[in-house]
Formats: structure tokens, sequence, C-alpha cells
């Protein structure tokens, strides 16, 4: 003789050990991507680390350029006020030939 609810009791049963070794997986595979997100979340900081001097180095580079520029703008004018000073002394050069070449002239007669 089957009891009237032993059928339905059975069935209860085994749909309820489905949802617990399903329910059992899914906690096992969030744990497991839990510790994937820990491992990611250490790698990162690693990577941070590793990146911390490069970007200093960028920083400083970058520090470095702006002075190389100044020091640029200042030899480019530097460059200009000699070349002024040059045309000033080639003119001043050909004044004292000019004189010269007067001085031999009166010095001839």
């Amino acid at each position: 003789m089957t009891l009237p609810f032993s059928r339905r009791n059975t069935e209860l049963e085994t749909r309820n050990r489905i949802l617990t070794d399903a329910a059992r997986k899914r906690a096992e595979r969030i744990e497991e991507l839990e510790r994937q997100v820990a491992q990611l979340e250490r790698q990162v900081d690693h990577l941070k680390q590793e990146l911390e001097p490069a970007r200093k180095a960028i920083e400083r580079a970058s520090e470095l350029e702006g002075a190389v520029s100044q020091r640029a703008r200042l030899l480019n004018e530097k460059d200009e006020e000699l070349a002024g000073l040059r045309e000033v002394l080639t003119q001043r050069s050909l004044r004292i030939q000019e004189l010269e070449n007067a001085l031999s002239k009166i010095g001839q007669r």
C-alpha cells in the first residue's frame, strides 16, 4: 500500500536535492569567481606599483622638456645677439680698413 503523499514527498525530495546541488555548485562558482577577482585586484595593484616609476619618469621628462625648451629659446636669443654683434664688427672692420687706406694715401703724398 502506497501512502497518498509518499509519491509527492519523494518528488519534492528529488527536486529539493536537485535545487540543493544547483545552489551548492552556484556557491562554489561564486567563490571561485571571487578568488579570481581578488587575484586580478592583486595583479592590478602590482601593475600600478610597476607603473609608478614610469609615471614619475614621464613627469620628470616633461619638466626637463620645459627646461630644455627654455634654454633653447635663450640660446636662440644669444645667437641673434651674436649675429648682430658680428654684423657691427664687420661694419667696424670695414670702416677701419677705409680709414687705414685713407691714412696710407695721406702718408704717400
